[in-house]
């Protein structure tokens, strides 16, 4: 059964994925202010999983003692 802090987990990876598509697909060349825009929202993304990442793995540490 997946827990609310686990789904946030899986939302975080899809949003990934497609800031990850989105920084693929733009050259800097045809929009710099765009592309920053989305690198610093990729950025955003990586800490808001780690943060669900450590908060999931001290429930399941917690949970297993």
């Amino acid at each position: 059964m997946i827990t609310k802090s686990e789904t946030h987990i899986i939302i975080g990876l899809i949003i990934g994925a497609i800031l990850l598509f989105s920084i693929m697909s733009i050259s800097v060349d045809q929009n710099f202010n765009l592309f920053i825009f989305i690198v610093i929202l990729a950025i955003l993304n990586m800490i808001y999983l780690c943060i669900s990442i450590i908060y999931v793995w001290k429930n399941y540490k917690n949970n297993s003692e």
